[in-house]
């Protein structure tokens, strides 16, 4: 599985950049199920530094299930409380099971 952008590029860290407190932004990224097998029951986790961070950020909507070489949309938002120094940064975790089928 790997997280992709727009263009294809695969993604290390999810950047949300500067986002003014009571404004909110949404973005949305791409999995991609890089496997020779349909992944599925797939659950996703979101990692910072700072967990309070966690509270405001949101995951909208992602695909549950992936297809060999098949992409799906995940949409995130991130409605800041407090004032940051810089621009949010996460890290993303997706699990899942892989199955084959004949």
């Amino acid at each position: 599985m790997k997280l992709l952008d727009e263009l294809g590029n695969e993604v290390a860290e999810l950047n949300f950049d500067e986002v003014f407190v009571g404004d909110s932004k949404e973005i949305t990224y791409f999995l991609y199920n890089d496997s020779q097998g349909e992944v599925v029951d797939i659950e996703v986790e979101l990692i910072s530094n700072t967990p309070d961070v966690l509270e405001e950020l949101k995951i909208l909507d992602y695909p549950k299930n992936l297809a060999s070489e098949e992409k799906g949309e995940i949409k995130l938002k991130w409605t800041p409380s407090m004032k940051f120094r810089k621009g949010l940064k996460v890290q993303i975790k997706f699990t899942g099971v892989e199955v084959w089928r004949p």
